[in-house]
């Protein structure tokens, strides 16, 4: 492991989620969004092609489909408000 120094604006954070209100949580939070980031760009899982490599036609048929599974109620949506709720619930923001 090493230790990285950033800078970061607190303001920009807080405006992503309220509840990161001091430098040890806004810390922890940091921490958590690279060791999650590092994560998926090392698995094998991650794919080596922009998920934005696609023709003008592509990303028509994509986006057609993803609106036919949403008004059919097949795609399940999350909003962000539960997404970081569940982020600050696991991790003690």
């Amino acid at each position: 492991m090493c230790t990285v120094n950033i800078k970061i604006d607190n303001e920009k954070v807080r405006r992503i989620n309220p509840n990161l209100k001091s430098n040890e949580v806004i810390e922890r939070w940091v921490q958590y969004c690279m060791d999650e980031f590092i994560d998926t760009l090392s698995s094998n899982e991650h794919k080596s092609v922009s998920p934005n490599a696609h023709s003008a036609s592509e990303m028509r048929e994509i986006l057609q489909e993803r609106i036919r599974r949403a008004e059919t109620g097949d795609e399940k949506l999350i909003s962000n408000t539960d997404v970081f709720a569940q982020i600050d619930k696991r991790y003690g923001f």
